[in-house]
Protein backbone atom coordinates (compact mmCIF):
# COMPACT_ATOMS: atom_id res chain seq x y z
CA UNK A 1 0.00 0.00 0.00
CA UNK A 2 1.57 3.26 -1.01
CA UNK A 3 1.98 6.13 1.87
CA UNK A 4 -0.97 8.74 1.52
CA UNK A 5 0.08 12.01 0.23
CA UNK A 6 -0.17 14.62 2.56
CA UNK A 7 0.57 18.59 2.39
CA UNK A 8 1.72 20.42 5.30
CA UNK A 9 0.98 23.72 6.78
CA UNK A 10 3.68 25.24 5.47
CA UNK A 11 3.09 24.43 1.94
CA UNK A 12 1.45 27.92 0.51
CA UNK A 13 -1.65 26.44 -0.53
CA UNK A 14 -2.53 24.57 2.31
CA UNK A 15 -1.58 27.74 4.53
CA UNK A 16 -4.48 29.18 1.85
CA UNK A 17 -6.95 27.10 2.20
CA UNK A 18 -7.02 26.63 6.33
CA UNK A 19 -7.03 30.67 6.88
CA UNK A 20 -9.20 31.67 4.36
CA UNK A 21 -11.54 28.39 5.03
CA UNK A 22 -11.48 28.95 8.66
CA UNK A 23 -12.00 32.57 9.84
CA UNK A 24 -11.41 32.16 13.24
CA UNK A 25 -8.38 30.74 13.00
CA UNK A 26 -7.23 34.10 10.50
CA UNK A 27 -8.58 36.25 13.23
CA UNK A 28 -6.50 34.47 16.33
CA UNK A 29 -3.70 34.72 14.05
CA UNK A 30 -3.97 38.30 13.33
CA UNK A 31 -4.95 39.29 16.60
CA UNK A 32 -1.94 37.18 18.07
CA UNK A 33 0.70 38.61 15.70
CA UNK A 34 -0.66 42.36 15.91
CA UNK A 35 -1.65 42.05 19.71
CA UNK A 36 -4.95 43.25 19.21
CA UNK A 37 -8.94 42.42 18.76
CA UNK A 38 -10.13 41.86 15.22
CA UNK A 39 -13.79 41.55 15.19
CA UNK A 40 -14.43 39.87 11.61
CA UNK A 41 -12.56 39.52 8.42
CA UNK A 42 -12.58 40.22 5.41
CA UNK A 43 -10.91 37.80 2.19
CA UNK A 44 -10.48 40.22 -0.56
CA UNK A 45 -8.90 37.41 -3.39
CA UNK A 46 -7.32 33.85 -3.01
CA UNK A 47 -3.90 33.93 -3.07
CA UNK A 48 -4.80 37.37 -4.65
CA UNK A 49 -2.06 38.42 -7.14
CA UNK A 50 -2.03 42.40 -7.25
CA UNK A 51 -0.49 43.86 -10.97
CA UNK A 52 -0.36 47.89 -10.79
CA UNK A 53 -0.13 47.92 -14.61
CA UNK A 54 -0.53 45.68 -17.77
CA UNK A 55 3.45 45.72 -18.07
CA UNK A 56 4.35 45.98 -14.63
CA UNK A 57 5.87 43.13 -12.11
CA UNK A 58 2.85 41.14 -10.16
CA UNK A 59 2.59 40.09 -6.84
CA UNK A 60 0.81 36.90 -5.97
CA UNK A 61 -0.10 37.37 -2.21
CA UNK A 62 -0.75 34.20 0.18
CA UNK A 63 -3.59 35.53 2.13
CA UNK A 64 -5.48 39.25 1.60
CA UNK A 65 -7.54 40.49 4.20
CA UNK A 66 -9.44 43.46 5.23
CA UNK A 67 -9.89 44.03 8.96
CA UNK A 68 -11.47 47.10 10.56
CA UNK A 69 -10.65 49.36 7.23
CA UNK A 70 -6.96 47.85 7.33
CA UNK A 71 -5.47 45.22 4.95
CA UNK A 72 -3.50 42.46 6.43
CA UNK A 73 -0.92 40.08 3.93
CA UNK A 74 -0.08 37.09 5.87
CA UNK A 75 2.41 35.39 4.10
CA UNK A 76 4.50 31.95 4.65
CA UNK A 77 8.17 31.65 3.24
CA UNK A 78 9.85 28.38 3.36
CA UNK A 79 13.31 29.04 2.24
CA UNK A 80 15.96 31.94 2.47
CA UNK A 81 14.49 35.10 1.16
CA UNK A 82 17.62 37.73 1.18
CA UNK A 83 15.34 40.47 -0.47
CA UNK A 84 12.75 39.96 2.12
CA UNK A 85 12.73 44.11 3.29
CA UNK A 86 12.32 44.74 -0.29
CA UNK A 87 9.83 42.06 -0.76
CA UNK A 88 7.42 43.75 2.06
CA UNK A 89 7.65 47.26 0.69
CA UNK A 90 6.77 46.11 -3.05
CA UNK A 91 3.65 44.48 -1.44
CA UNK A 92 2.83 47.46 0.61
CA UNK A 93 3.12 49.46 -2.36
CA UNK A 94 1.57 46.89 -4.18
CA UNK A 95 -1.79 46.99 -1.97
CA UNK A 96 -1.60 50.99 -1.70
CA UNK A 97 -1.65 51.27 -5.52
CA UNK A 98 -4.59 48.43 -6.26
CA UNK A 99 -7.03 49.94 -3.30
CA UNK A 100 -6.39 53.32 -2.99
CA UNK A 101 -9.82 55.17 -3.59
CA UNK A 102 -9.42 56.81 -6.97
CA UNK A 103 -8.96 60.49 -7.08
CA UNK A 104 -8.70 61.41 -3.44
CA UNK A 105 -5.86 62.60 -1.23
CA UNK A 106 -2.86 60.74 0.00
CA UNK A 107 -4.30 60.75 3.49
CA UNK A 108 -6.89 58.03 2.64
CA UNK A 109 -4.46 55.52 1.24
CA UNK A 110 -5.42 52.80 3.36
CA UNK A 111 -2.80 51.35 6.67
CA UNK A 112 -1.27 48.02 5.17
CA UNK A 113 0.24 45.43 7.40
CA UNK A 114 2.66 42.73 6.13
CA UNK A 115 3.33 39.53 8.28
CA UNK A 116 5.82 36.86 7.13
CA UNK A 117 6.59 33.56 8.93
CA UNK A 118 9.81 32.57 7.78
CA UNK A 119 11.40 29.18 8.52
CA UNK A 120 14.66 30.58 8.04
CA UNK A 121 15.83 33.76 9.72
CA UNK A 122 15.78 36.47 7.04
CA UNK A 123 17.35 39.28 8.22
CA UNK A 124 20.10 36.85 10.35
CA UNK A 125 19.81 38.87 13.49
CA UNK A 126 18.47 36.34 15.42
CA UNK A 127 15.29 37.73 16.84
CA UNK A 128 11.90 35.75 16.85
CA UNK A 129 10.16 38.91 15.42
CA UNK A 130 11.36 41.70 13.58
CA UNK A 131 8.84 44.99 13.42
CA UNK A 132 9.40 47.19 10.46
CA UNK A 133 8.32 50.83 10.03
CA UNK A 134 9.41 53.75 8.70
CA UNK A 135 11.64 56.38 10.54
CA UNK A 136 13.04 59.16 10.41
CA UNK A 137 17.22 58.72 10.67
CA UNK A 138 17.46 62.31 12.22
CA UNK A 139 15.00 61.99 15.13
CA UNK A 140 13.60 58.51 15.82
CA UNK A 141 10.86 60.55 18.14
CA UNK A 142 9.39 62.02 15.00
CA UNK A 143 6.09 60.39 13.88
CA UNK A 144 6.62 59.26 10.24
CA UNK A 145 3.35 57.26 10.12
CA UNK A 146 3.35 56.24 6.68
CA UNK A 147 0.66 54.12 7.45
CA UNK A 148 2.39 50.74 6.50
CA UNK A 149 4.11 48.00 8.90
CA UNK A 150 5.97 44.85 8.00
CA UNK A 151 6.24 41.90 10.84
CA UNK A 152 9.03 39.29 10.12
CA UNK A 153 8.84 36.36 12.08
CA UNK A 154 11.86 34.08 12.47
CA UNK A 155 10.47 30.45 13.32
CA UNK A 156 14.57 29.17 14.56
CA UNK A 157 13.64 31.91 17.18
CA UNK A 158 10.28 30.95 18.63
CA UNK A 159 11.85 29.81 22.19
CA UNK A 160 12.36 33.71 21.77
CA UNK A 161 8.59 34.98 21.21
CA UNK A 162 6.97 36.49 24.46
CA UNK A 163 3.50 35.87 23.26
CA UNK A 164 2.88 32.30 23.59
CA UNK A 165 0.36 31.46 20.58
CA UNK A 166 2.88 33.32 18.24
CA UNK A 167 5.85 31.40 19.95
CA UNK A 168 3.54 27.86 19.49
CA UNK A 169 2.81 28.67 15.67
CA UNK A 170 6.22 29.27 15.34
CA UNK A 171 7.32 25.65 16.67
CA UNK A 172 4.31 24.32 14.73
CA UNK A 173 5.63 25.69 11.15
CA UNK A 174 8.97 24.97 12.42
CA UNK A 175 8.67 21.16 13.66
CA UNK A 176 5.10 20.00 13.76
CA UNK A 177 5.01 20.23 17.26
CA UNK A 178 1.59 21.72 19.12
CA UNK A 179 2.37 23.60 21.99
CA UNK A 180 -0.15 26.12 21.85
CA UNK A 181 -4.04 26.37 21.18
CA UNK A 182 -3.94 28.19 18.03
CA UNK A 183 -1.49 25.56 16.89
CA UNK A 184 -3.60 22.74 18.31
CA UNK A 185 -6.41 23.69 15.62
CA UNK A 186 -4.53 24.82 13.13
CA UNK A 187 -3.21 21.47 12.87
CA UNK A 188 -6.62 19.85 13.29
CA UNK A 189 -7.77 22.02 10.39
CA UNK A 190 -4.72 20.52 8.32
CA UNK A 191 -5.86 17.34 9.36
CA UNK A 192 -9.13 17.43 8.00
CA UNK A 193 -8.18 19.21 4.20
CA UNK A 194 -6.11 16.26 3.66
CA UNK A 195 -8.69 14.47 4.43
CA UNK A 196 -10.00 16.05 1.11
CA UNK A 197 -7.94 13.84 -1.30
CA UNK A 198 -9.60 15.91 -4.04
CA UNK A 199 -8.49 18.80 -2.98
CA UNK A 200 -5.29 16.76 -2.35
CA UNK A 201 -4.68 15.14 -5.64
CA UNK A 202 -5.51 18.94 -7.09
CA UNK A 203 -3.18 20.93 -4.95
CA UNK A 204 -0.70 18.54 -5.83
CA UNK A 205 -1.33 18.36 -9.61
CA UNK A 206 -0.77 22.43 -9.03
CA UNK A 207 2.09 21.92 -6.73
CA UNK A 208 3.67 20.22 -9.79
CA UNK A 209 3.19 22.73 -12.42
CA UNK A 210 4.34 25.07 -10.33
CA UNK A 211 7.90 22.76 -9.92
CA UNK A 212 7.68 22.56 -13.90
CA UNK A 213 7.24 26.27 -14.19
CA UNK A 214 9.86 27.12 -11.50
CA UNK A 215 12.31 24.46 -13.73
CA UNK A 216 11.64 25.63 -16.61
CA UNK A 217 12.11 29.39 -15.56
CA UNK A 218 15.35 28.72 -13.76
CA UNK A 219 16.58 27.43 -16.89
CA UNK A 220 15.04 30.57 -18.72
CA UNK A 221 17.28 32.62 -16.60
CA UNK A 222 20.41 30.62 -16.96
CA UNK A 223 20.44 30.65 -20.81
CA UNK A 224 20.11 34.59 -20.58
CA UNK A 225 22.73 34.71 -18.08
CA UNK A 226 24.91 32.51 -20.41
CA UNK A 227 24.00 34.73 -23.83
CA UNK A 228 24.80 37.88 -21.71
CA UNK A 229 27.75 36.33 -20.94
CA UNK A 230 28.59 35.52 -24.09
CA UNK A 231 27.20 38.90 -25.47
CA UNK A 232 29.93 40.06 -22.73
CA UNK A 233 32.98 37.86 -24.10
CA UNK A 234 32.59 39.44 -27.38
CA UNK A 235 32.36 42.63 -26.78
CA UNK A 236 35.73 42.00 -25.05
CA UNK A 237 37.07 40.33 -27.87
CA UNK A 238 35.89 43.29 -30.18
CA UNK A 239 37.62 45.74 -28.12
CA UNK A 240 40.82 43.89 -27.69
CA UNK A 241 40.67 43.86 -31.74
CA UNK A 242 39.69 47.34 -31.99
CA UNK A 243 42.78 48.22 -29.75
CA UNK A 244 44.61 46.04 -31.56
CA UNK A 245 43.87 47.59 -35.14
CA UNK A 246 45.14 50.87 -33.42
CA UNK A 247 48.02 49.76 -32.17
CA UNK A 248 49.15 48.76 -35.67
CA UNK A 249 47.50 52.05 -37.73
CA UNK A 250 49.57 53.70 -35.14
CA UNK A 251 52.40 52.11 -36.24
CA UNK A 252 51.77 52.39 -39.91
CA UNK A 253 51.31 55.57 -39.25
CA UNK A 254 54.79 56.26 -37.86
CA UNK A 255 56.53 54.27 -40.43
CA UNK A 256 54.68 56.36 -42.92
CA UNK A 257 56.42 59.67 -41.70
CA UNK A 258 59.58 58.14 -40.64
CA UNK A 259 59.60 57.73 -44.77
CA UNK A 260 58.39 61.29 -45.26
CA UNK A 261 60.67 62.93 -43.27
CA UNK A 262 63.53 61.08 -44.68
CA UNK A 263 62.50 62.20 -47.66
CA UNK A 264 62.33 65.53 -46.88
CA UNK A 265 66.09 65.89 -45.02
CA UNK A 266 63.84 66.34 -41.67
CA UNK A 267 65.38 62.31 -40.53
CA UNK A 268 66.62 64.31 -37.09
CA UNK A 269 63.02 65.65 -36.48
CA UNK A 270 61.82 62.00 -35.95
CA UNK A 271 64.22 60.53 -34.21
CA UNK A 272 63.92 63.15 -31.74
CA UNK A 273 59.76 62.41 -31.92
CA UNK A 274 60.79 59.27 -30.68
CA UNK A 275 61.68 60.50 -27.12
CA UNK A 276 58.82 63.26 -27.59
CA UNK A 277 55.16 62.27 -27.99
CA UNK A 278 53.76 65.78 -28.48
CA UNK A 279 56.27 66.24 -31.27
CA UNK A 280 54.95 63.29 -32.67
CA UNK A 281 51.74 63.75 -32.98
CA UNK A 282 52.28 67.07 -34.46
CA UNK A 283 54.21 65.39 -37.15
CA UNK A 284 51.95 63.17 -37.64
CA UNK A 285 49.18 65.97 -37.75
CA UNK A 286 51.30 67.75 -40.22
CA UNK A 287 51.89 65.20 -42.60
CA UNK A 288 48.42 64.25 -42.59
CA UNK A 289 48.55 60.48 -40.94
CA UNK A 290 46.75 61.77 -37.85
CA UNK A 291 43.14 63.92 -37.32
Amino acid sequence: MQPTTRIEFTNHLMFNAVLTENEDLCIRLIEAVLGRDVQSVEYLEDEAVIQPAVDARGARLDVLALIDGEYVDIEMQVGPEPDIARRCRFYHSAIATRYAPKGMGYKVIPRSYVIFICLTDPLGAGLARYELATSCVNDPSVDVNDGATTIILNAQAWRLERNPEVSGLLEYALTGNIGCSLAKDIAGAVDSKNLDRRWVRASMGVMSYEHEFTVLNRELEEKRAAVEAAKAEIEAAQAEVEAAQAEVEAKQAIQELSKQLYAAGRIDEYIAALDDRHLMDALLKEFGLKE
